[in-house]
């Protein structure tokens, strides 16, 4: 049986191995995702995560940026459910419809009316 707290502790330590190989594929496919970004109809990109993962996303910005000098910025997730309409939607390389969609889907699942 595992002690409490276990799996906490291996994610935790294995998070320096993880973000070394993210960035190695990063730096890999860079001409890949520059060439992509540049298809869309954006100047920004836009990286999202609730709780910890917010953190991470700010600093997946911070990377994205570094690297390829394209405009990124960070944001709550919850944003996208709260405030939709505003800039931060316009932000995405999806349409308002979807973003109304995939709100009105989370929430139902939320049971929030």
């Amino acid at each position: 049986m595992k002690t409490k707290g276990q799996h906490t502790i291996t994610e935790i330590t294995s998070q320096p191995a993880v973000w070394a190989e993210v960035i190695e594929s990063f730096y890999a496919r860079k001409d890949q995702v520059v060439a992509a970004y540049r298809t869309l109809p954006s100047d920004n990109v836009l990286f999202i995560g609730c709780g910890s993962t917010y953190y991470l996303s700010q600093a997946a910005a911070a990377l994205f940026q570094g690297l390829t000098g394209i405009p990124a910025n960070a944001a709550p997730s919850s944003e996208l459910l709260l405030f939709p309409e505003q800039k931060i939607a316009a932000e995405l390389f999806i349409s308002s419809r979807t973003v109304d969609h995939h709100r009105a889907n989370i929430c139902a699942k939320l049971d929030l009316h």
